[in-house]
């Protein structure tokens, strides 16, 4: 008997398994990852077809998470990805929030060693940039600063 004729030696199948297998081998071999671990993307990215996209850099984007979405009906993960979609969205909201106070906080603290208020943390060497942050800061609150006022610096 020819090898070739064999069952399963020939046809459709056989090529597009050696065309995966060619390009896992090939992904691993550029990434450095196992090839297991490339075949286990490739799965779940075949699976999840066009909502990969919106699950990428949400709490969702996990293996297991992946995993899990991928065993469900598009119709049914597709409020679990907004909701964690919309998740994503308020916390880099909130990082953008914390990041205008703290240059907000750092353009009144440089304000403060310009009028003379707050020791410069290069000159003199009373105490380190941190502590005369918590010393300006203290400061405000000292002379009567209202709360609704620092709200304003956020």
């Amino acid at each position: 008997m020819h090898p070739e004729t064999q069952h399963g030696a020939t046809g459709r199948r056989r090529k597009k398994d050696a065309n995966l297998a060619s390009f896992t081998s090939d992904t691993a071999a550029k990434t450095g990852k196992p090839e297991r671990t490339i075949q286990r993307d490739a799965t779940r990215a075949k699976a999840l077809g066009p909502d990969l996209d919106r699950v990428a850099r949400t709490s969702l984007d996990k293996g297991a998470e992946l995993d899990a979405l991928a065993t469900m009906p598009a119709d049914g993960r597709a409020p679990l990805i907004q909701r964690a979609a919309a998740a994503y969205r308020a916390q880099a909201d909130a990082l953008d929030i914390e990041a205008q106070a703290k240059r907000r906080l750092a353009d009144e603290y440089d304000a403060a060693q310009a009028r003379g208020e707050v020791a410069s943390s290069n000159g003199g060497g009373e105490c380190s940039g941190r502590e005369a942050a918590r010393n300006f800061i203290q400061a405000a609150w000292d002379s009567q600063k209202r709360h609704r006022d620092w709200l304003y610096l956020v």
